[in-house]
């Protein structure tokens, strides 16, 4: 179980990474390599509203169904392109809601806020800082990639992005690739205790049940191959071709189309 200062330490490292990545881009205006209708700055912009974006729905201030749509860093139509190309004033404005999210967070009482989705369902504040700390990590990794800097993602981080993601996972579906899909998947994480079981039904997501069914598709993967790989931006093929990741079970091969289940931006 992690604690709450836990995913604070971990949003603050994710944060003070992609803000030493953002600081002097050579190149902002150019297409992200994973998405070639947003540029780098664009990227920058969306990135920094999401922190103000979580203090929100925290403290009640607005309202969000669990679409991954409705999060600033999906889609472009949101974006201010005039302000987006000040990086700068991006970088200070994620420093500083951060800041003041992190602040909120950490003052929480010891029965921790939650934000009250559209369905009725809770998200609970501390745990979706893990869903910052994804964002953090895969759009910093998308940024490096395409102006080939260097960028790392901490193994320990990822179970954090795990466990904050699971609370509105159900929801990011896709529902046309789900559609008639009935399987189960366990995933687990080299080197930690951590295990994950996702359990489809008729299209439908259940995240770690309680009386799951017998498992289709089992994998063991290294823990950033598979924070790339929920995100879409690495293939379980590859991460089994490479030594990345082992697959086992009655349908291994069900986890090929896995990643494609949930909406995510373009793939690489």
């Amino acid at each position: 179980m992690f604690s709450r200062l836990d995913y604070i330490d971990a949003a603050r490292n994710a944060c003070d990474q992609f803000l030493a990545l953002t600081a002097s881009l050579p190149d902002p205006d150019v297409p992200l390599t994973v998405n070639p209708a947003l540029s780098v700055c664009e990227c920058v912009s969306q990135v920094s509203r999401t922190p103000s974006w979580l203090l929100a729905l925290a403290t009640d201030a607005r309202s969000w169904s669990g679409d991954p749509e409705d999060m600033p860093t999906n889609g472009v139509g949101g974006i201010d392109t005039i302000r987006a190309r000040h990086v700068g004033a991006c970088v200070d404005q994620l420093r500083t809601d951060l800041d003041i999210l992190l602040d909120t967070v950490k003052n929480m009482s010891a029965q921790v806020a939650c934000a009250v989705l559209s369905d009725g369902s809770k998200v609970r504040s501390d745990a979706a800082l893990g869903i910052l700390i994804g964002e953090l990590l895969i759009r910093g990794h998308d940024i490096a990639r395409t102006l080939r800097l260097p960028w790392s993602i901490p193994p320990d981080s990822v179970p954090l992005v795990a466990r904050g993601r699971h609370q509105v996972l159900p929801r990011w579906l896709d529902t046309e690739a789900c559609s008639g899909h009935t399987a189960t998947y366990e995933i687990r994480l080299r080197g930690t205790d951590e295990r994950y079981l996702y359990e489809f039904t008729d299209g439908k997501l259940a995240v770690n049940p309680g009386e799951p069914r017998p498992v289709d598709a089992h994998m063991r993967i290294d823990p950033v191959t598979a924070l790339l790989m929920s995100y879409n931006r690495y293939s379980p093929t590859r991460a089994v071709l490479t030594g990345r990741a082992v697959a086992w079970g009655p349908r291994p091969w069900l986890l090929r189309s896995m990643p494609a289940k949930f909406r995510t931006q373009a793939t690489p």
